[in-house]
């Protein structure tokens, strides 16, 4: 039987990748920020910098509200950038300034985490 503060704790489990009795019974959402993590923690994401000046994210960037609004975030290095769109739409990236050759994908974290080859 689960302790009081397991139960409590469960939905921070993912973020410290013990504890895989949740894992079961997790709601999608937990399940969708495991798979973020997951994603994100695999990466620099550190050398991460926001595009402020809509240099890499040049078109597509604005929603019908401010939660509509996609984002980005290149690495200085040029080496990898990340693109958060949370409603369907196209959008236009800029790639010149990346270093070396460019694989993009869609990673969808409520699809298992699966990448999609754009």
């Amino acid at each position: 039987m689960e302790t009081d503060a397991h139960q409590r704790s469960r939905r921070f489990c993912c973020v410290a990748g013990f504890c895989s009795r949740c894992e079961q019974r997790a709601r999608p959402a937990t399940k969708h920020i495991c798979l973020l993590r997951e994603f994100m923690t695999a990466r620099a994401w550190w050398n991460l910098a926001p595009d402020l000046d809509n240099t890499f994210l040049t078109a597509g960037a604005k929603g019908n509200s401010l939660w509509e609004q996609a984002t980005a975030a290149k690495a200085a290095d040029g080496t990898w950038g990340l693109v958060f769109v949370p409603t369907p739409r196209p959008i236009t990236v800029n790639l010149a300034k990346f270093s070396g050759r460019v694989d993009a994908h869609w990673f969808d974290p409520t699809c298992e985490g699966r990448r999609q080859p754009v």
